[in-house]
């Protein structure tokens, strides 16, 4: 009766301790300097209409082509509201990246002001792929959907927080969960980068809906991924709190376990 009782308690213990905890958390990886964190990843390119971030914005009716990961895309726009700053950008510097992390040359994003766009592939992204976000600054905001082939939204509160540049630069506020957002201070910064690492197989589409005052300069978006075999260990988080909360309830189970042994040969 005893041995049940136990069993029971460490039981309820840990549903307890797992319902408290509650699902996974995003975990935050920094890029550090002189670690040659992006050698052999591959970014998106763009193609057509390339228009050139700061010059004349393409019509709102406009879709921008790319490849990635092996995967054609096209990136489109909500008509109304038009967009602000609606550009391809074929080939821009990539950003405030760390000092020797590998960093490309440059990179094929699209910059936006303000707007709804979307990015649809021809496949699944791979599990590892990351969305770049590059000069959110200056009040800018930004909200991201995860969707399937299926057009269903996918829960991204398990997807993972790149930050890219260094920690002295002015860094945005990033809100992950099911969908992620990110805010600004009204203040300008030195380009830094931050990443939304994808930890789904079933990614599609991304949606990005962005706010920003007219002053703005916009805030451009890319994508890359690490080679194949690095996909899941380049950017391994620690244990978030809800698996802390796993490793707990299985060490009480494993210590029920011996204290029961025990006191069977007593």
């Amino acid at each position: 009766m005893k041995q049940q009782v136990i069993l029971s308690h460490v039981a309820v213990a840990g549903a307890i301790t797992l319902t408290l905890l509650g699902p996974a958390q995003a975990a935050t990886i920094q890029v550090q300097p002189n670690s040659n964190y992006f050698s052999g990843w591959q970014f998106n390119t763009l193609t057509s209409p390339s228009t050139g971030c700061g010059s004349e914005d393409a019509p709102s009716s406009s879709t921008f082509t790319g490849t990635f990961a092996g995967s054609n895309f096209t990136v489109t726009t909500a008509s109304a509201p038009a967009p602000q700053q609606w550009q391809n950008c074929p080939a821009i510097s990539p950003g405030s990246y760390p000092s020797n992390s590998g960093q490309p040359s440059t990179v094929g994003a699209v910059n936006i002001r303000s707007g709804d766009m979307r990015y649809t592939f021809s496949q699944a992204l791979p599990t590892g792929a990351t969305i770049f976000v590059q000069d959110l600054d200056n009040a800018e905001s930004a909200n991201f959907s995860f969707l399937s082939c299926s057009n269903q939204a996918i829960d991204a509160s398990n997807f993972d927080l790149l930050r890219v540049s260094t920690p002295s630069a002015t860094i945005p506020a990033v809100s992950p969960g099911a969908s992620w957002s990110t805010t600004s201070a009204n203040v300008n910064s030195p380009n830094e980068v931050f990443g939304i690492i994808i930890r789904s197989q079933d990614v599609c589409s991304v949606r990005i809906v962005g706010t920003a005052a007219n002053s703005s300069g916009g805030e451009t978006f890319y994508f890359g991924a690490p080679p194949r075999s690095n996909a899941a260990s380049s950017a391994t988080p620690v244990p978030t709190l809800n698996q802390w909360g796993v490793l707990a309830l299985t060490a009480a189970i494993a210590l029920a376990g011996v204290y029961l042994r025990t006191r069977r040969r007593m």
